[in-house]
């Protein structure tokens, strides 16, 4: 059974824009035909035009979409640990993308949470916002905020935000725990951002670490961001030549666990309404503790295959060492003779 449905605009864009955000289970072509077949009303006249002007408070009308369409639920991968009315925080897995970019609209944390709330409110219009982002390769914590003055609010105050990561990354750092500073620019060219001198066009970024867990290959570090700049952890790591786990991009010479070795794992901020303290936790995933393990396993058994002669003798008995000795000193003769005088 088909049924209409209207939408209210909150941000300029236009038509063709905003039908794909808000239908992201159609094909182009389909949106397409919405368009020629004069199905789709803004402020309730008919429009055809694709790139026709959308201004906040203009009505969409949609006749003949049903969001419930579909009795099946649209494929979800986030985990969501928080829920209220001003707020949604989630845990993205890699190789999602937090919003879309111009090769992919779809397959993104946004579009998934966006079919989420519109399953349980098929007829409320109801909208989500992005307050921040993560990589694309990097899994862990996300914050939307479920209307527009909400997400104001979050991005103003997103520097006193507490945010921090876990890194898998090639071999031991010297230093246990030491903060990185340098400046970074993206290059044009090769779309990479690097370490350069202080200038008008670099930013200034501090990366704050701690080795946590070391094993023979692999080092996790409990990374505290001080600012946040694009691909500041992963630039900051491979300057000191321990990139993250996986990270080719930036000089990572394997990738054992078939993904970026990187995860937000806590977040910690003033929740925009009640002025509670609210904190976030997710734990390592499974394949990168696995990396830590297998070092550590690694390491082992290349101990039990040196040869006797090679291996650490550490925990062996050390032999006790023969002292020489010593000499006895010849027993004073006793004399009948008393102490002489003094």
């Amino acid at each position: 059974m088909h049924t209409s449905h209207t939408y209210e605009v909150e941000t300029a864009t236009t038509l063709f824009s905003f039908l794909t955000e808000r239908l992201p289970d159609q094909k182009r072509t389909n949106i397409k035909k919405l368009l020629k077949f004069k199905s789709v009303f803004v402020n309730q006249k008919p429009v055809t035009k694709f790139d026709h002007p959308l201004l906040p408070g203009d009505l969409v009308h949609i006749k003949g979409h049903n969001p419930e369409k579909s009795g099946k639920r649209p494929p979800f991968t986030l985990q969501i640990l928080h829920e209220d009315k001003d707020i949604i925080v989630v845990v993205k897995p890699p190789k999602l993308l937090t919003i879309a970019t111009e090769k992919e609209k779809t397959n993104t944390a946004y579009h998934q949470l966006w079919n989420y709330v519109e399953w349980q409110n098929p007829h409320r219009g109801e909208r989500i916002f992005i307050v921040h982002r993560i990589d694309r390769d990097t899994s862990g914590l996300l914050v939307f905020a479920r209307t527009e003055a909400i997400k104001r609010v979050l991005q103003e105050r997103w520097d006193e935000v507490e945010k921090r990561y876990y890194a898998v990354v090639e071999g031991v750092p010297k230093k246990s725990e030491d903060v990185i500073e340098s400046h970074l620019r993206e290059s044009d060219k090769s779309l990479k951002v690097h370490s350069v001198a202080p200038a008008d066009d670099a930013k200034y970024a501090a990366t704050k670490y701690k080795v946590v867990k070391v094993g023979d290959d692999y080092s996790l570090l409990d990374i505290t961001l001080l600012t946040g700049r694009k691909n500041q952890i992963r630039v900051h790591l491979a300057d000191r030549g321990h990139p993250v786990v996986g990270d080719k991009k930036y000089g990572a010479t394997s990738n054992p666990a078939k993904r970026l070795g990187l995860h937000a794992y806590h977040l910690s901020f003033i929740h925009p309404t009640t002025g509670k303290r609210m904190v976030f936790s997710s734990e390592l995933p499974p394949e990168l503790k696995k990396l830590l393990k297998l070092s550590n396993e690694n390491k082992a058994e290349a101990l039990r295959q040196r040869p006797p002669a090679q291996r650490d003798d550490r925990a062996r008995p050390k032999p006790k060492r023969s002292q020489p000795a010593r000499p006895k000193r010849p027993r004073a003769k006793s004399s009948e003779k008393g102490r002489p005088g003094t």
